[in-house]
C-alpha cells in the first residue's frame, strides 16, 4: 500500500520527474489513478480497497486518526495523512480536529 512517488519513480525508471508527473496526472484524469497529495498516487483499484477499509475502521472505532491509520496498514504518517485527506475532501469522511469521523451521522 505504499505508493511510489514521482521522485523514486523516476529514480527506478532513470526518467524525468515532469515526465513521470504528467503521466500520474494522465493516470488520475482517465480514473486509473487516485492522486491522494501531490506526491502521493495510488493505483485506482488499491485506492479503492484501502479507502473502503479506513472508512469501516473508523465507522467500528467511531473515529479514527492518523496514528491509527498507520499503525493498521503498517503505513508511513505521510501516507497515513494523504489518505485521511483525500477521505475528508471525497466527504467519505468529516475532520474534527484530529480525529476523522464516518459521514453517515455518527458521533463527533
Amino acid at each position: 500500500m505504499r505508493p511510489r512517488g514521482a521522485a523514486q519513480l523516476a529514480g527506478d525508471l532513470d526518467a524525468e520527474r515532469k515526465r513521470v508527473e504528467r503521466a500520474f496526472g494522465e493516470l488520475a484524469k482517465a480514473g486509473a489513478a487516485v492522486r491522494a497529495k501531490a506526491d502521493v498516487v495510488y493505483a485506482a483499484s488499491v485506492y479503492a480497497k484501502v479507502s473502503r477499509l479506513i472508512v469501516a475502521l473508523a465507522e467500528r472505532d467511531g473515529s479514527t486518526g492518523i496514528a491509527a491509520v498507520r499503525d493498521a496498514f503498517g503505513l508511513s504518517r505521510k501516507y497515513a495523512q494523504a489518505l485521511l485527506e483525500q477521505l475528508d475532501a471525497e466527504r467519505r469522511l468529516r475532520r474534527v480536529g484530529d480525529r476523522h469521523f464516518p459521514r453517515n451521522g455518527t458521533s463527533g
